[in-house]
């Protein structure tokens, strides 16, 4: 890699390392990214609590931003039926006719609330649109 583009490459390790050093900083940084990622109140205070323990007990936080700093080698096309959901405010969303040139997108939503995050999975359209053809949905 160049050295123009090692210069423009986010510092995460430096933001890993003050993480990671300060469970009151790591808890304002988690705590930041899932309530400007979700609907208001979308998550209790215990559940707030559980990410930041699980990423202060496993010192995990660095190797978490990993897939927004490491260059990505875009992958061949993946045959495997896709849904995709598309939600306000995505860090990485991909129109439909991108990801259409990677994925074999059988649906693509785009949602009108924001991330649910604490309810993923647990609306009936979810559930049915997860569950195998010739098996009953949710």
């Amino acid at each position: 890699m160049d050295d123009a583009r090692r210069e423009a490459r986010p510092q995460c390790g430096t933001l890993a390392v003050a993480l990671g050093d300060s469970p009151a900083g790591l808890a304002a940084w988690i705590v930041e990214k899932l309530e400007s990622w979700s609907d208001e109140s979308a998550f209790t205070p215990d559940e707030l609590l559980t990410w930041v323990t699980a990423y202060w007990l496993t010192g995990t936080i660095g190797t978490s931003f990993a897939t927004y700093a490491e260059p990505v080698a875009l992958p061949g096309r993946i045959d495997t039926p896709t849904v995709l959901s598309i939600f306000p405010r995505d860090t990485k969303p991909e129109p439909r006719s991108y990801a259409e040139a990677f994925l074999n997108v059988r649906d693509y939503v785009e949602h009108r609330c924001r991330w649910p995050l604490r309810r993923l999975g647990t609306t009936p359209r979810l559930r049915r649109r997860s569950t195998p053809r010739g098996q009953a949905g949710g």
